[in-house]
């Protein structure tokens, strides 16, 4: 053994080999007394330690043995040097709150102040982090599955009812609710069931019941024949679109926007579509209204008859076939916008014309509105023929006389009458030469020019004369003697000149 003294000469140190020799120095601490005696203390050896753990942040309880008799026990944050815990001197130490895992070491300590090296400890802290959740939603009344991810260190994820307290309902990534009529919100946390810990943070995750929008009002549309019918709907909420559809059923959209009215192209036939209301912000969708475009058929054109007249006036014109209860409808021209009349009359009069000329006439069905295509109807104004020029005639005494007269038109014919206006005509006199029958005294006839369209001309008057026969001569003989001439006298009797 080596010795080392202080300037009194007391031992304060000695080193030598353990007892039972070998290589390995045994350290001893030598101090002195009041009686000035030598104490060899060992050093104490170094403590065995158990750590501990926890779930989530919060203290940890560590344990250290092996503190000889009477010894104690220094706590501290560093493996060598620095400063012990205060107050940490018993075989355990609580720890303050830690998030994380944290190691401690720990010496043993005997009653004489000797201290042994340090022994590490752990106070592991299981972090298990809260899951990340993802929100489910639906429209209607229904079940809505959620779905959930375990946070860091945790590999199941547990499901509550409440922010937290309580039991869980159901362990898994996803869950599907009962049916649900409102929105509900359920919790969930992480589990590791390697550690047995769970997270102490709980995520909201929302299963969400929107609401179904009401059906949309439609009103539908109409139009003559085959072609392109406005069609419309209204209801949505706020900011919403309308779904077109070809069928109740169909699950291909015709067409979605947020207008009110939409055209159907092209439709060829009275039938159905189908519109729902959307609601933007949530997706969800109405039951579906019908909308009806109808497609009335086009009246056929009318029959018309056309009218004449001999000379400027009011002309009948007619037409037939408008659907019942039907109209007409009278034009200027074919293509004219304006109407002159609509009646349900087939038959109108068409005033003061003074040249032949065309009308129109639609028929319409007054149930829908819907229009034929237009028939041209004529009115006709014939000429009427001039006065004709004519020729008396006269007789000696009674009988009859035969009368003349010209200047009918091409293939036109005459009538002869027995007074200046009015009257009737003289039965089958229709020639240019009229015979009377027996007259006896001087009378006045008329006739008329008329035109192949039966138009009659003013009458020109023509007379049949009767001249009266001479009444007998008053005569004078004479006489003579003898051959020779005689003469003999006449006087002419009343109405004779010679």
């Amino acid at each position: 053994m080596s010795n080392i003294t202080d300037s009194f000469n007391n031992y304060i140190y000695a080193a030598g080999y353990n007892n039972s020799g070998g290589s390995n120095y045994t350290d001893y601490i030598v101090t002195t007394d009041n009686q000035s005696r030598l104490i060899v203390n060992p050093t104490p050896a170094a403590p065995t330690a158990t750590g501990a753990s926890r779930c989530g942040t919060g203290t940890v309880t560590l344990t250290a043995a092996g503190a000889p008799a009477g010894g104690s026990y220094r706590w501290y944050t560093v493996a060598t040097g620095g400063t012990p815990i205060s107050g940490a001197t018993g075989s355990s130490y609580t720890t303050p709150s830690l998030t994380q895992t944290t190691t401690y070491y720990v010496s043993t300590v005997s009653d004489l102040a000797c201290e042994s090296s340090r022994t590490a400890v752990t106070a592991t802290v299981n972090q298990v982090l809260a899951p990340t959740a993802t929100n489910g939603s639906r429209c209607g009344t229904g079940t809505v599955t959620l779905t959930a991810t375990p946070g860091t260190n945790g590999n199941i994820v547990r499901w509550y009812d409440a922010s937290s307290g309580g039991s869980h309902f159901h362990e898994g990534t996803s869950y599907t609710t009962p049916s649900l009529s409102s929105t509900t919100t359920n919790f969930v946390s992480s589990y590791s069931t390697t550690t047995g810990c769970e997270g102490s943070t709980r995520t909201a995750v929302t299963a969400t019941i929107n609401p179904i929008p009401a059906a949309p009002t439609t009103t539908g549309g109409s139009r003559c024949g085959p072609g392109d019918v406005n069609l419309s709907a209204a209801g949505a909420p706020t900011g919403g679109l309308y779904r077109w559809y070809d069928t109740q059923t169909s699950t291909t959209i015709l067409l979605e926007g947020s207008s009110t009215s939409v055209i159907a192209r092209n439709v060829q036939a009275t039938r159905d579509f189908w519109v729902s209301a959307v609601d933007a912000s949530t997706g969800c969708e109405s039951e579906r209204t019908r909308v009806t475009a109808t497609i009335n058929p086009i009246p056929a054109a009318p029959t018309t008859t056309n009218g004449s007249r001999c000379g400027p006036g009011d002309v009948n014109l007619s037409a037939a076939g408008a659907p019942t209860g039907g109209l007409y409808r009278w034009y200027d021209t074919q293509t004219s916008t304006t109407i002159l009349l609509e009646s349900s009359s087939t038959s109108v009069i068409a005033t003061n014309v003074q040249a032949t000329r065309d009308f129109w006439v639609s028929a319409v069905d007054a149930s829908t509105g819907c229009e034929s295509e237009r028939t041209r109807v004529t009115a006709t104004i014939n000429p009427i023929p001039a006065a004709p020029t004519t020729t008396n005639g006269s007789r000696c005494g009674p009988g009859s006389v035969t009368l003349s007269a010209a200047g009918a038109p091409a293939g036109g014919t005459y009538r002869w009458y027995t007074v200046a206006t009015g009257g009737t005509a003289i039965t089958g006199a229709t020639s240019d030469t009229y015979t009377t029958p027996s007259i006896s005294a001087t009378t006045t006839y008329y006739v008329s020019a008329m035109s192949a369209q039966n138009c009659e001309g003013p009458r020109t008057a023509v007379t049949a004369t009767i001249n009266p026969i001479p009444a007998a001569p008053t005569t004078t003989g004479g006489s003579r003697c003898g051959p020779g001439t005689v003469n003999l006298s006449a006087t002419p009797g009343t109405n004779g000149n010679t």
